[in-house]
């Protein structure tokens, strides 16, 4: 018999054996468990917070405006990188309205709304940089939106920037018209000065006919009530009157570019300025409808690195 061979367990033993091995196992398998969870609680408490805070933030952005206010734009600056420092309060503050899109009564109106804040809150001298991207439209609101300008620049001795990004074309033209200075990025187009009225037909009568296989009979106390109420364009009469109507409105437009680009539009480029054609930023400098090739960030920068305040006026 080898003394050093150990004596083989017995079956008890070794049933025993395998217990313990089972109720360690299981053991381990809890404190791991335990960590994970700890360490999932941990995780998960530290996004809810994170969430939490950005939740928080972003409702302390939407609070610093509702209504009709003005966005410090100098942190937005600061914040994206493009330049530092603090602004400061003795200078003349810059204020930023944009109009976008096409014009309409509803996009004049709130326009003029933030405008109204400008006015209420600004001092003399100081800046409103008109931002403007629109294609035109509505040539009233437009017409009263040009008068509105050239009255507060008078009024709170404002001066007004117009700044056009991409295109300033009939009624966006007209607006920029009513600043002091037009500037423009490079690429930009502006011009399509000029008045246009794609139909007087009126849609009724036109369905009318197809219910009832008649036409709807207009009378008015004259044929331009007649055509102006909505009757269709029957005659070459007709189409002169109503040309008639458009030059009288024409003839307006033109007469307060000239007013508002006094000095700069000279008379010899009178004939191609009103052609109603759309001008890259380069011909429409050469042709004296914009002052300078300057784009929106570049012009903010310039205010902001002389400490301006700058604010953009806006909706929420």
């Amino acid at each position: 018999m080898n003394i050093f061979r150990p004596n083989p367990k017995t079956s008890a033993e070794l049933d025993v054996d395998l217990k313990q091995a089972k109720v360690l196992e299981a053991k381990a398998k809890a404190q791991s468990a335990v960590k994970g969870s700890a360490l999932k609680g941990i995780i998960l408490a530290g996004l809810s917070l994170l969430v939490l805070f950005f939740a928080y933030n972003k409702f302390q952005e939407s609070m610093e405006c509702t209504g009709v206010c003005g966005v410090d734009l100098n942190k937005q600056i600061i914040k994206e990188g493009f330049a530092m420092g603090e602004s400061s309060e003795d200078k003349q503050g810059v204020w930023v309205v944009d109009y976008d899109g096409m014009y309409t009564q509803q996009k004049s109106e709130d326009f003029r709304k933030k405008i109204n804040v400008v006015t209420a809150v600004s001092k003399p001298k100081d800046i409103l940089i008109l931002k403007i991207n629109s294609n035109g439209g509505d040539s009233v609101a437009c017409a009263t939106d040009f008068a509105m300008i050239q009255n507060i620049k008078k009024r709170f001795d404002l001066n007004v920037i117009a700044q056009v990004e991409r295109q300033a074309h009939s009624c966006g033209y007209y607006l920029a018209a009513s600043s002091d200075t037009i500037l423009a990025q490079q690429g930009s187009s502006l011009g399509n000065i000029g008045v246009a009225i794609s139909s007087l037909a009126n849609p009724i009568n036109g369905l009318i006919k197809k219910v009832t296989g008649e036409d709807k009979v207009t009378i008015g106390s004259t044929r331009e009530k007649e055509l102006f109420v909505g009757d269709s364009v029957k005659s070459e009469e007709d189409v002169r009157i109503i040309r008639k109507h458009v030059m009288t409105v024409a003839f307006n437009f033109y007469t307060d570019v000239i007013n508002g680009r006094s000095g700069r539009l000279k008379e010899q480029n009178y004939e191609a300025a009103f052609s109603a054609y759309p001008f890259p930023a380069r011909q429409a400098k050469a042709l004296g409808l914009v002052d300078d090739l300057v784009g929106f960030h570049e012009l903010l920068l310039g205010y902001h690195s002389s400490g301006h305040v700058i604010k953009q006026v806006v909706i929420k």
